[in-house]
């Protein structure tokens, strides 16, 4: 029961930050280890090792009455925690991670097939105490992993740098009404102590060895709270849900499924515990029983079972997160049962310090001397401050969330209302995104056709110049003598050679860029090609395929011919060597023009197609819904010019193919911003017709602010269908600037 109040903690510490986090559990686990004392004291001068009978010992029957609710109150809400953190464990830390619980809108489903698939099997056939204590070794194993895995997404994400999830809250006190009663929950072992002192056998175990035991065992879960609570913090930073195995699952790799073991083996460890739960419950409820007996026969235990089940359903589904859970426990029961009836049982048994047996044994009491009455006094007022002012704190906060869930929940209705009637449009958006490809595709070709000219003509060059070069070595003594007396001729020297291998060789290296791109278009049209098998054939795609593998063929060559010739060059000083490689380099890049020419016009054939596909989806859009949605006026503008544009070319007054294409997308895209607008203004008049306060809607926005951020970035530079997160981001950028223009 305590290891599951460690789920919270981290959650505490989002609330309160760091330091002021740890100041409050170090002041809870004193002030529940001075109490734990006085009830140590007060059982063991009255002999009465049991909570029932040691309050019926020192406040009579009505205190006992008192002990025996408080004590079944805090069993079912265990029961109510373990149904929210076992059915936390069916959703997936994608959805569940930042989402705060109760949003899933199968979740009713899911904690049903919990409560009676799960729990009340455990329940009805697990009925042996003894074979359950075998189990325990598990669960300790089940939560020294889980503070290792807490540790380790820790020390990753510091390694890692992430900032935002990086813990940077240190102090904030608005958060201590719900932090104080979880940390009151997590070490109120009151309850628990006397079974456990009853199974290790009291009789062979001094006073002071049982209080020693108990101080060590405060003080181990206080250093236990402290670090898995911190690094859960610094791990998920903000994001930290109340129950933090909702945070995991979202890692990648084996590192993943080390996390989403870890959460499968805590929720195995929460189910042994049922049992448990249930035989206490049936020990503390005997007259309830008694009275089903009645009606039930020998069913008994079993409609027990189902009743306390249906109890702790109802109750989950209407407070889903444990957070809330154990705060509301913290706050009644635990300061019931910790504070205030220990407290009054210490002042019945020490009235006076004269009559005050010797407390040498407890050391908390024995450092207090004479102000160990006070502390009595002091502990009271302190449980019955928690059960006021933190109940009421734990309430508006589970209120609060419960806002926030209902705004999320409209705004998912919406998203799903939105996307029914937009999803039409994802064929303009796949067309648009084929043609966008395209278009890039035909300015690199476009570029690479330029490229490859620049270094033909530079070949060109170079062949002429030495060619040159070789008429003259070939020419008599006399011929280059009269050559010499005319005015416009240039003789070639050993440095114009030279210049011209230098032009070739960054000719050379220009080229080797031609190769490697028209690679990567290549690859860019295959992948348009295998999107166009999955979806409908494209005759055209096919076709700039084809080519562009033949213009990839021909520039290989040609590069092998430009690096045969390169070399000759570098390695040879004979012209005519050197002029035969070029005459065949220069052929070839002749050639390979011609090819990479015709895969430009096939390019540009393909794009012309991917227009008129975006136009026809279009077309079709309108055609389908023009009856029955007003919003399609905004497509009817680009598509009525799209036809005119294109018969009569592309002109000065006339738009492009790339321009009526971005209209029929933004026309699109503006047809599915109202529709979202629409959605939003919708739920903020729901919200503010049920009084949802400001505060939520804040939170609300925080929670769909940081869903939105996490969306791929890339996504939004090329889609294929419509945002799946509009009206969210719609809503967030409303309530953004309603903030803002309140703060003007």
């Amino acid at each position: 029961m305590l290891g599951s109040g460690a789920l919270a903690v981290p959650s505490c510490f989002a609330a309160c930050g760091l330091a002021l986090t740890t100041a409050t559990s170090a002041g809870a686990c004193l002030a529940c280890a001075l109490s734990l004392e006085q009830m140590l004291y007060c059982a063991n001068a009255h002999g009465a090792w049991s909570y029932e009978d040691l309050t019926s010992a020192t406040l009579g029957r009505r205190g006992r009455i008192v002990a025996k609710y408080s004590i079944a109150a805090l069993l079912v809400g265990v029961v109510v925690a373990y149904v929210n953190i076992v059915g936390d464990n069916f959703f997936t830390a994608a959805s569940s991670g930042v989402l705060p619980a109760g949003v899933e809108v199968n979740r009713e489903r899911v904690m049903a097939g919990v409560t009676f698939g799960v729990f009340l099997p455990l329940a009805t056939f697990v009925k042996s105490q003894k074979r359950l204590e075998k189990v325990v070794g598990f669960g300790l194993a089940t939560t020294g992993l889980f503070g290792l895995c807490l540790v380790t997404l820790a020390a990753r994400r510091l390694a890692l740098g992430d900032g935002k999830s990086s813990a940077s809250k240190t102090w904030d006190a608005s958060g201590l009404g719900l932090v104080l009663p979880i940390m009151v929950f997590n070490f109120a072992a009151h309850v628990m102590v006397f079974p456990a002192l009853k199974s290790s056998g009291t009789a062979v175990m001094s006073t002071s060895r049982v209080v020693g035991i108990a101080n060590e065992t405060m003080v181990h879960l206080l250093i236990f709270y402290i670090v898995t609570g911190a690094c859960g913090y610094v791990a998920f930073g903000s994001s930290v849900n109340g129950n933090v195995l909702r945070n995991f699952g979202a890692e990648s790799g084996w590192f993943g499924i080390y996390t989403q073991l870890v959460r499968f083996l805590y929720g195995c460890a929460i189910c042994t515990g049922v049992p448990l739960l249930f035989i206490s419950l049936r020990e503390i409820s005997p007259s309830l029983l008694l009275s089903l007996s009645r009606v039930a026969g020998r069913h008994t235990e079993l409609v027990f079972d189902v009743l306390v089940l249906y109890s702790c359903l109802r109750v989950s589904i209407s407070v889903p997160n444990i957070q809330h859970v154990f705060g509301l426990i913290g706050s009644t029961t635990c300061s019931i049962l910790t504070f205030i009836l220990p407290g009054m049982m210490f002042l019945r048994t020490c009235p006076s310090s004269s009559s005050k047996k010797s407390m040498n044994d407890f050391k908390l009491l024995q450092q207090l001397g004479s102000g160990v009455r006070l502390s009595a006094h002091a502990l009271i007022l302190f449980g019955v401050f928690i059960g006021i002012a933190c109940t009421r704190s734990t309430l508006q906060s589970l209120k609060e969330e419960a806002e926030v869930v209902v705004i999320i929940q409209r705004l998912v209705a919406a998203q799903t209302f939105v996307r029914s009637r937009v999803q039409v449009y994802d064929r303009i958006l796949t067309a648009a995104a084929k043609f966008r490809r395209i278009d890039a595709v035909e300015r690199v070709v476009s570029q690479l056709s330029e490229e490859s000219k620049l270094s033909e003509s530079v070949v060109k060059d170079v062949t002429s110049t030495l060619a040159l070069a070789s008429s003259q070595e070939t020419r008599s003594a006399a011929m280059r003598e009269f050559d010499s007396l005319n005015p416009f001729r240039k003789d070639v020297d050993e440095e114009d050679v030279r210049e011209a291998k230098e032009k070739f060789a960054k000719a050379r290296e220009s080229y080797r860029n031609v190769s490697d791109t028209l690679r990567e278009v290549r690859e860019t049209l295959r992948d348009i090609e295998e999107e166009g098998e999955a979806s409908q054939a494209d005759e055209s795609s096919d076709d700039v395929h084809e080519r562009a593998d033949e213009a990839l063929e021909k520039v290989r060559a040609t590069d092998d011919a430009l690096e045969e010739t390169s070399d000759v060059l570098e390695l040879t000083e004979d012209v005519n060597t050197d002029l035969d490689g070029l005459q065949v380099a220069s052929e070839r890049l002749e050639m390979t023009d011609t090819i990479i020419e015709q895969t430009l016009e096939e390019v540009r054939g393909a794009k012309k197609s991917g227009a008129e596909a975006v136009w026809q989806a279009a077309t079709n859009v309108v055609e389908e819904t023009e009856n029955k949605d007003e919003l399609i006026k905004n497509l009817k503008e680009p598509i009525n010019i799209a036809p005119r544009a294109w018969k009569k070319g592309k002109g000065k007054d006339v738009d492009s193919q790339e321009d009526i294409v971005e209209k029929i997308v933004a026309a699109s895209n503006k047809v599915t911003d109202e529709e979202a607008e629409r959605a939003v203004e919708t739920v903020l008049q729901n919200n503010t017709q049920d009084g949802a306060s400001s505060r939520a809607v804040q939170r609300a926005s925080e929670i769909l602010k940081e869903i939105t951020a996490e969306s791929p970035s890339d996504s939004s530079k090329n889609p294929t269908k419509a945002d799946e997160n509009v009206v969210f981001k719609k809503f967030v950028n409303a309530t953004t600037e309603g903030r803002q223009v309140e703060q003007q």
